[in-house]
């Protein structure tokens, strides 16, 4: 390393030694992805060329190992994607050449109904769609990264989620359909994320088409700040953002919104959770969202705010983080009796 390492320099340092030891142990050609992983000078990444270059690389061998998590720009200098981006990295090496399969092989053996921290020995999800692995991915279900599925699915690539450690297991299978006779649950998954604050904001009629709820999103695109998503009524504009984005420009956005828009009302929800509850089969079962919802008010849990997307079962549950677990919990086990049920 020089004296003063670039920072995404030094964090790829460990996925090209390990991959280039991997390489020289099986006998295969290493690959390094700053030659075909490619960013533009801003570290975004370059898919057209990327594609280009990972094909140039890798069609001619017979057998490579390619490190993941980072790539280069026209300058060679290093960029890493976030945390988890080796899942990108294998889904971009899968689509530029045309895979018929995506394994990716990680430490658990496949995707959890539930998080194992919080439900006891969960039921592992046999099929699911790019899109319900996306939604439990971003809300919380670490196994693959939701930017993974992108380029899969694009290409319609099946991407098998599997156990390094137990590899006769089958793991779970993403897929856009799902293959004939499989049987599938209502409820696919039940995944969330703790440290969110909810925003109330009042004015009659602010839906006559006086652009409020544009101003406030505006304020917000000014700011930078991004929400998990935003609610709007005839009286009220409904937002839930991540706390510790919120914290330190609270009192600054409160009093701008106030000049800006006059509200009758703000009112700031804070420690609060957000569970996203997914399931594609679900439009042949109407009611999941209801019986959801009834049993978390079964169990006497809050609900702070409630997002439904429309057809297929996509429910998005604002509930206190102090409840936040009997939730996952409650959903489970109604998942679980309605898998009892087919």
């Amino acid at each position: 390393l020089s004296s003063n390492p670039k920072r995404d320099y030094t964090a790829s340092r460990g996925e090209y030694l390990t991959a280039e030891i991997l390489a020289r142990y099986l006998g295969y050609t290493f690959v390094d992805p700053a030659w075909c992983i490619c960013f533009d000078e801003n570290g975004q990444l370059n898919m057209a060329m990327t594609i280009r270059t990972i094909r140039a690389s890798l069609l001619p061998l017979k057998h490579a190992v390619i490190a993941g998590f980072y790539g280069a720009d026209m300058a060679g200098k290093i960029h890493t994607f976030e945390r988890g981006g080796s899942d990108i990295t294998g889904s971009l090496v899968a689509c530029a050449l045309g895979a018929d399969l995506y394994e990716n092989w990680t430490d658990v053996s496949g995707l959890y109904a539930a998080d194992p921290r919080i439900v006891d020995h969960p039921e592992t999800v046999s099929h699911m769609s790019y899109r319900e692995l996306r939604t439990l991915s971003y809300m919380g279900a670490s196994v693959l990264h939701s930017d993974a599925v992108l380029s899969a699915s694009e290409m319609e690539i099946p991407i098998n989620i599997r156990n390094t450690n137990r590899p006769e297991d089958p793991g779970t299978m993403i897929v856009r359909h799902l293959p004939s006779g499989v049987v599938k649950n209502p409820v696919t998954g039940v995944s969330g994320r703790k440290g969110m604050s909810v925003i109330q904001i009042e004015k009659v009629m602010v839906s006559d088409g006086s652009g409020f709820s544009a101003l406030m999103l505006d304020i917000l695109k000014k700011r930078a700040l991004p929400f998990e998503y935003c609610l709007t009524g005839i009286d009220s504009i409904t937002l839930v953002i991540r706390s510790d984005l919120l914290d330190s420009c609270k009192d600054d956005l409160f009093e701008e919104i106030r000049e800006t828009l006059n509200p009758d009302f703000i009112g700031l929800r804070e420690k609060q959770s957000l569970i996203a509850v997914t399931g594609e089969k679900a439009t042949e079962a109407s009611d999941a969202n209801v019986q959801v919802l009834e049993r978390l008010t079964k169990e006497d849990i809050e609900i702070s705010t409630i997002n439904q997307g429309a057809g297929k079962l996509n429910l998005l549950i604002g509930v206190p983080e102090e409840r936040y677990e009997d939730a996952i919990r409650a959903i489970y086990d109604l998942r679980q009796n309605m898998t009892r049920r087919i």
